[in-house]
């Protein structure tokens, strides 16, 4: 607990309760679109790192490193793709308006959606996410009865190369949906402990090919115990 938050002015009744009543925890949901896609998971991070920094916001230190901010982000967005749900907690130790929060961002072209205040200990959304949604578009041509087919193949081969390595799995599991919407392909995804498949990877498997895939990450689910999916 070095370089994190002592208090003693008050009884709590655990450490939790200590950090739960002195952080302020912000789940926000922000867009990536335009000149951001361009920016790597890495890149990402240390931009929203700049903002808070430049904003001069105290803040909750990282774990690894005390003169750093406090953050948990979803899980990373393959380069390219365009989304209007991504998150980032972030962990400050003094009250921001939400209204400043949007403002802030917005001077660094980062367009936010949404800012919730959530516990401390609430899981992150990583934890959370079981399926991805995305919107994909396109110069490509193709019906019901070709999406059908390839959804019905028993098996869907995906390799990958990688390096020095070459990587071949099964990717049909983790197809929730595949549906045609007017010349639009809207796909949910599983997420798995393996290897997640990446969209253009099942397209080019039903098609053989990709034409310049515009492809928008839409939504992001938790799934239940009964199977149910809950929208995050």
């Amino acid at each position: 607990w070095a370089g994190r938050i002592y208090i003693r002015k008050k009884n709590y009744s655990s450490l939790e309760e200590i950090v739960d009543n002195k952080v302020y925890k912000f789940r926000i949901r922000y867009e990536k679109k335009g000149d951001l896609t361009k920016l790597s998971h890495l890149e990402t991070i240390s931009l929203f790192r700049k903002v808070i920094l430049e904003e001069g916001w105290q803040f909750y230190s990282a774990k690894r490193a005390e003169n750093q901010p406090r953050m948990s982000f979803g899980n990373a967005l393959s380069a390219e793709y365009e989304s209007e749900c991504e998150y980032v907690d972030i962990f400050l130790i003094q009250k921001v308006l939400e209204k400043e929060l949007f403002s802030s961002f917005k001077k660094h072209n980062i367009i936010v959606l949404d800012v919730k205040k959530i516990p401390f200990n609430f899981p992150s959304i990583e934890s959370l996410t079981s399926v991805v949604e995305y919107e994909v578009s396109g110069k490509f041509e193709t019906d019901e009865k070709s999406l059908n087919k390839f959804l019905n193949k028993k098996e869907i081969q995906i390799k990958r190369e990688k390096e020095d390595k070459t990587i071949e799995f099964d990717a049909k599991e983790q197809i929730i949906s595949m549906v045609l919407k007017g010349n639009k392909i809207l796909i949910r995804l599983k997420l798995v402990a393996t290897v997640n498949v990446k969209v253009e990877e099942l397209f080019f498997s039903w098609l053989g090919e990709n034409k310049e895939l515009k492809i928008v990450k839409k939504n992001i689910f938790w799934q239940n115990s009964n199977g149910e999916l809950r929208i995050l």
